[in-house]
């Protein structure tokens, strides 16, 4: 199996995922969608087996900015060690963050477009 791409920054991520991994018409095609529930088992599945998405150790600043997405700031992930531990076994999983990069992505897409 091929390492995982290591980016430790949820903006960065997605980022790099747009400039490096999507073509213009796939940018052209996100755009046009009215949301991301189709992109699991495409675009998800690639952001899955190409980049690390929820080891602790290897991204936690990654895991620290999709927590915080998640619980929409109800829960200080700053200092709270228990809360991230508690966190992390409840929401930590591939499918999930890939899922909410996708999202992100889409919406920085739909945003470019608006703004031009």
């Amino acid at each position: 199996m091929t390492e995982k791409i290591v980016i430790d920054s949820l903006p960065d991520l997605v980022d790099f995922i747009i400039n490096n991994d999507l073509s213009e018409k796939s940018k052209s095609d996100l755009r046009k969608l009215e949301n991301t529930s189709g992109l699991h088992l495409s675009l998800g599945m690639y952001i899955r087996n190409r980049y690390e998405l929820s080891n602790s150790e290897i991204v936690p600043r990654l895991i620290k900015e999709y927590l915080e997405i998640e619980t929409k700031g109800k829960i200080d992930v700053a200092d709270d060690e228990i809360s991230i531990k508690m966190l992390e076994m409840f929401l930590l999983n591939d499918d999930d963050i890939s899922g909410s990069i996708i999202k992100l992505i889409w919406r920085k897409l739909k945003n470019e477009k608006n703004n031009k």
